[in-house]
């Protein structure tokens, strides 16, 4: 892992305002609060894995608040995995409310108001660490309905899926920067898939048959349609097909949600050519073929579409990330 943030690099008396400083001007923005008024060491190191990022966080006791205000100000729109790996940490959410000690996992997320505390085992002093999965929520087929059951609830970690997500988090944090970039990118998509599962499972323990089976299903046509999204004959029919079920039935399980099967697909390939155009390591890739990658293989549909979403061309999209231009992206509408 990279080293990010090392507060021990500042005399001991700027440490704590330093801290403070830095969680509110993050991507992230949170107002921190040191317990102690002494040094105090924060000690934070990252993995890029693609579309996710992964952090190993060391820090003594703290109090975190994030409120509305400040989402407004910033939401990366992520979910949280958070594995304790030392000490303790109370974290409230969506109206939940769950303490967490070593071994313990936990869901949340940047979109919603967040209040925690974490601190050591004893109250004699000493540092509390985590590692933390920050997972972008399109990547995640989990419609947000769902999602907010889960929320500062207490994930099963000691066998099944959750155990293996605690493993892999433990040895992404130990070894994952000796890997390749290419392997990263491959570990991220094995990352965000075993996630899936882990609150698939969680979803299906704390549901009666009948809403666990449709919350499956419902995971299961977001997955498929997000690994299949290049594909322009993506239709209902293919889906439904997929998982032998009607167009119909289909089609309500995603009314339910709040969407339909043409809306979900299309802004998800939207988004994901929102990204590509984005990123610096792709510039060479014409716009139209940008499209053509995500579904639109023709380039006046793309372009039409893309405006329709975000207000702008996508080739003026591309420029504007590449010089900065309006210091924001314009984002997608809905």
């Amino acid at each position: 892992m990279d080293l990010v943030y090392d507060s021990c690099l500042l005399p001991a008396k700027e440490q704590g305002t330093w801290w403070s400083d830095v969680a509110l001007a993050s991507l992230l923005p949170t107002h921190v609060r040191p317990e102690q008024s002494s040094a105090f060491p924060v000690r934070v190191t990252a993995l890029s894995l693609g579309e996710v990022l992964v952090n190993a966080v060391s820090r003594p006791p703290e109090t975190a608040v994030r409120t509305a205000a400040l989402i407004n100000r910033s939401d990366p729109e992520t979910y949280q995995l958070e594995l304790i790996t030392s000490g303790r940490k109370l974290l409230a959410q969506a109206q939940h409310t769950c303490e967490l000690e070593p071994g313990h996992l936990v869901l949340y997320s940047s979109s919603h108001p967040l209040r925690s505390r974490s601190g050591p085992a004893q109250s004699s002093g000493g540092h509390a660490t985590s590692i933390i999965a920050h997972v972008p929520r399109q990547m995640l087929s989990l419609p947000s309905r769902h999602a907010t059951d889960l929320l500062a609830t207490r994930l099963q970690s000691a066998r099944g899926p959750g155990l293996l997500l605690a493993q892999m988090l433990r040895g992404l944090a130990q070894g994952g920067g000796a890997t390749t970039t290419p392997d990263r990118a491959r570990l991220g998509g094995v990352l965000i898939d075993l996630v899936g599962v882990v609150l698939a499972h969680q979803l299906d323990q704390d549901t009666s048959q009948a809403a666990s089976q449709e919350r499956i299903l419902s995971l299961r046509v977001h997955t498929y349609i997000r690994r299949n999204l290049s594909r322009p004959d993506l239709t209902p029919t293919d889906i439904a097909a997929a998982h032998q079920i009607s167009v119909r039935s289909l089609q309500r399980l995603l009314r339910a949600e709040g969407t339909t099967v043409t809306r979900l697909v299309r802004g998800q390939r939207l988004e994901r050519a929102a990204q590509a155009l984005a990123d610096p390591r792709l510039a060479r890739i014409p716009v139209h073929a940008v499209g053509a990658r995500w579904g639109f293989p023709r380039a006046a549909d793309f372009s039409r579409a893309f405006r329709c979403a975000y207000g702008v061309p996508p080739g003026e999209y591309r420029l504007r990330a590449r010089t900065g231009a309006d210091s924001q992206l314009p984002g997608a509408d809905g």
